[in-house]
């Protein structure tokens, strides 16, 4: 039992004084892939969207069947929407969980130019596999 315990603690102190156990900043590539995340969400509520609006004539809601046509729109514009570059500027801890960062991107959609954004904000959280942005 004494052994176990003693391989405990040089274990934790190995750990610790290594920075194993340090949580590190997400690096422009996990920053991209969360970002990437929330637009496939979006992709996939306007999929999702579109699914529901199958059956819109049985209803005769027209309410919901002019949801449904705007749905229709943002789908097909999510279609077109792409990240056509990313620059992680920098980050800082946060107050709370994760880090807040700063980047530029550059998305290309209809009708807008493909040209980098201003300087934009936004709090990166690691989960168990992946960092997320946080809205």
């Amino acid at each position: 039992m004494k052994k176990t315990s003693i391989l405990c603690a040089l274990t934790f102190a190995v750990v610790f004084t290594t920075g194993a156990a340090k949580a590190v900043e997400p690096s422009e590539k996990e920053m991209l892939s969360a970002l990437q995340g929330i637009l496939d969400e979006a992709g996939q509520q306007a999929n999702d969207r579109s699914e529901q609006c199958k059956y819109i004539r049985e209803s005769n809601d027209p309410y919901l069947a002019l949801s449904c046509m705007v749905g229709s729109f943002q789908k097909e514009a999510q279609r077109s929407i792409s990240i056509t570059g990313f620059e992680k500027i920098g980050c800082g801890k946060a107050r709370a969980t994760g880090y807040v960062c700063d980047y530029r991107i550059k998305v290309a959609a209809p009708m807008t130019p493909n040209t980098w954004s201003p300087v934009e904000t936004k709090r990166f959280i690691k989960t168990r596999d992946r960092w997320i942005a946080a809205n």
